[in-house]
């Protein structure tokens, strides 16, 4: 009997383990990430992961990444075919999940904490509902800002989109283009969006005025704000901002008045060779200890139940906080811009392509085109001063008025050749309203002096005086 008892609890050991982790059967030894996201907020995620597998699997296990961008690694997974090098798809643009499901390139799984995610965020669906994918945190491309520099220049911190148009931010912003940037493709599609095609290509075009660099990536953007080479940079994700506010660096963060927060998503890779240990993945990266690992990688977490207060010894989750002013992405003011995937999805190259070929790879036309226009306007508001201070000397301005509105004709046309991307046209608009608006400072006429109303009074007084003298003499000669 004494050997019963210990035989018995040997035997129920197995037991009492399956009841701690899920059943996957066999665990591989290796899990491979294919993500976007940087190394340095993967790593602490990933490092979790496998304390989290070692304690409670025993097991010792790596964790690999495929890096590469958003386009790049969405290539992969299509070229792999279900014959995946990988085996958890991580991050990326928000649409490859949807279309990744529907080309049958993910595999269905229920994580065990699936019904902790919201099933949407402001209408956006955060899961699949037949578990091809779901989110795991967020990211919203913002404006990123050197505190020091702008109070350096006297500048004050952005707020609004329109904000930046603003010609005291000229030559103070960074940014690079769209088809090197999935963050600010994202931005360009929400104002094409918001303000409807014309408008928003009006938009970046205006913008494009202020831009002191071209950066050659995303990278570059955040690095040269952090070092106080620029003030502002455009369509940075608020993770560079932290991780540079974390070294120490004073920059700040602004989430624009229209802005999407990007659920980011994750799912299994259709075919992956160790499907049992991304399983045990899928089910431990919702826990609330995984979540609270996220904010150790400066991420958004997607668990509503996280609060930055509540873990006062991660530096990001305080950073998190003061840039967003709220305990979570849920409590913050800004709302979600309702984005049509759809069009996003169908025109995401063509957009790219005409980003380059009207504004960035045309950038010396179009800022000639807008220091003309600017000249122009100048010339007209110098010389409608001039006309008014002669009109009150009482010269006749008749025709200098007719000219300067032919001029305003002429400067609207050129803003109108701008704002369509027609900038040898605009120039030479510009030019001509110059050239008319100077010209009608000349036609501001002083009358002379037999037409100017006091001497015409005086004639007619001298003549009325004449003819009553002259019917004085008659009367006496009678």
């Amino acid at each position: 009997m004494k050997r019963t008892v210990p035989l018995l609890s040997l035997l129920l050991l197995p037991m009492f383990f399956a009841t701690l982790t899920p059943v996957h059967g066999e665990i591989e030894n290796k899990l491979v990430l294919v993500s976007p996201i940087s190394k340095a907020s993967i790593d602490p995620v990933a490092a979790a992961f496998k304390a989290y597998v070692k304690d409670k699997r025993g097991l010792e296990i790596a964790v690999e990444l495929i890096p590469g961008s958003s386009p790049e690694l969405y290539a992969k997974v299509q070229a792999w075919a279900g014959k995946p090098d990988g085996d958890v798809f991580w991050g990326g643009e928000y649409p490859y999940y949807p279309e990744l499901t529907s080309a049958g390139l993910l595999e269905p799984y229920i994580s065990q904490e699936w019904d902790q995610l919201p099933a949407d965020f402001q209408g956006f669906a955060l899961k699949d509902a037949k578990g091809h994918w779901m989110s795991v945190s967020y990211y919203c491309p913002g404006i990123m800002t050197n505190r020091d520099l702008l109070a350096k220049l006297n500048l004050p911190e952005p707020k609004t989109w329109d904000d930046l148009l603003d010609s005291k931010y000229k030559g103070q912003i960074i940014m690079t283009t769209p088809a090197r940037s999935g963050g600010l493709h994202m931005d360009l599609e929400i104002i094409l969006q918001s303000r409807g095609d014309a408008k928003g290509w009006t938009y970046w075009r205006r913008l494009a005025v202020n831009v002191g660099k071209w950066a050659a990536r995303s990278l570059e953007v955040s690095s040269l704000v952090e070092k106080g080479e620029y003030p502002i940079g455009i369509a940075i994700a608020e993770t560079s901002a932290i991780m540079s506010k974390k070294a120490g660096y004073n920059v700040g963060f602004v989430y624009p008045d229209v802005a999407f927060f990007v659920p980011s998503p994750i799912g299994i890779l259709k075919g992956a060779t160790r499907p049992n240990i991304a399983k045990l993945w899928m089910d431990w990266v919702l826990s609330k200890d995984a979540q609270a690992e996220f904010l150790k990688g400066d991420l958004l977490p997607a668990r509503k139940d996280i609060r930055f207060s509540d873990y006062p010894n991660i530096p990001g989750a305080a950073i998190m906080k003061d840039f967003m002013k709220a305990e979570n992405v849920y409590g913050i003011a800004v709302k979600n811009y309702p984005m049509d995937f759809s069009l996003y999805t169908k025109r995401f190259s063509d957009v790219n392509t005409l980003f380059d070929d009207t504004i960035s790879k045309k950038i010396d036309d179009l800022t000639k085109a807008w220091s003309a226009i600017q000249d122009a306007a100048k010339s007209i508001t110098e010389a409608e001063s001039t006309i008014a201070a002669r009109e009150k000397e009482g010269y006749d301005v008749a025709k200098a008025k007719d000219n300067i509105k032919g001029a305003k004709t002429l400067l609207g046309d050129a803003t109108t050749n701008f704002d369509a991307g027609k900038y040898g046209d605009a120039t030479t608009g510009a030019a001509k309203a110059k050239e008319q608006a100077v010209a009608s400072v000349g036609l501001a006429r002083k009358p002379e002096w037999y037409e100017q109303p006091q001497s015409i009074a005086l004639v007619l007084v001298a003549a009325i005086v004449a003819i009553a003298i002259l019917a004085m003499l008659k009367k006496k000669k009678k």
